[in-house]
């Protein structure tokens, strides 16, 4: 566990200083109208996702850690996936019908990802809010991966997102003149967006899956769980 939470961190701190850097580099961003405010919301919600990560990793009962392992694992997953996604999005130079049935595809698998996370969660913990977590947890380690590699991107890839861009309906209700800023901006605002309604699907998605499988554990005669250590999920929380 402390090993995961200082990974998480030091992402967490990485994508700050592509923010900063990426700022100082593009000073005149600051002078567009809600410039400051795209670099500000990702960086105010990293911050949050630190303090989360950091009192998340720290509980030491086996429903904490089963939350964590298993969130974690499907959020890399569902991160990889968007990664893939993002990549195609950008450079696979398909047409508007395919990136639409790609979208769909790639978005469906994320729900499916976090739904299986709060499912395994329940089916190990018998506890619907422990699933609920684990679904939540998943999508912000998916969505916190996704974002790094896009805003990676500033550094190596932003001459094709900024082709992507001309003739934008976004870009051209913006107001801006300068394509460079206002594509830098659009990346600050996607991982905003990502990463603030990622979570709020996943616990969704998780309670689903949750519901799931507490319904099966019922159906099955299994009140407690028969895993973590053979105890009941009243001992789990305890």
């Amino acid at each position: 566990m402390p090993a995961l939470r200082t990974t998480f961190l030091l992402v967490i701190a990485f994508n700050l200083v592509m923010v900063g850097i990426r700022v100082l580099l593009d000073p005149q961003l600051l002078g567009m109208p809600g410039g400051l405010q795209s670099a500000l919301e990702p960086a105010a919600l990293l911050t949050l996702y630190a303090l989360i990560g950091t009192w998340a990793m720290r509980g030491d009962s086996p429903v904490a850690q089963a939350i964590v392992r298993e969130g974690t694992a499907v959020g890399l997953i569902s991160g990889t996936l968007e990664v893939v996604h993002i990549t195609l999005e950008n450079y696979g130079h398909f047409n508007a019908r395919v990136e639409s049935v790609s979208t769909g595809g790639f978005l469906l698998g994320l729900l499916l990802l976090w739904s299986i996370a709060g499912y395994r969660v329940t089916r190990s913990t018998a506890d619907l809010g422990a699933g609920l977590l684990a679904g939540s947890w998943s999508a912000m380690v998916g969505m916190l991966m996704a974002m790094t590699y896009g805003f990676s991107q500033l550094f190596w890839g932003l001459p094709r997102l900024e082709q992507r861009n001309v003739g934008s309906p976004d870009f051209l209700r913006s107001g801006w003149t300068d394509l460079h800023t206002f594509t830098i901006a659009d990346i600050f605002e996607a991982g905003f967006k990502i990463l603030l309604m990622g979570p709020i699907a996943g616990a969704i998605l998780g309670g689903l899956g949750a519901i799931i499988a507490r319904t099966i554990l019922v159906i099955r005669g299994r009140r407690p769980a028969e895993v973590l250590g053979g105890k009941t999920a009243r001992s789990f929380r305890e």
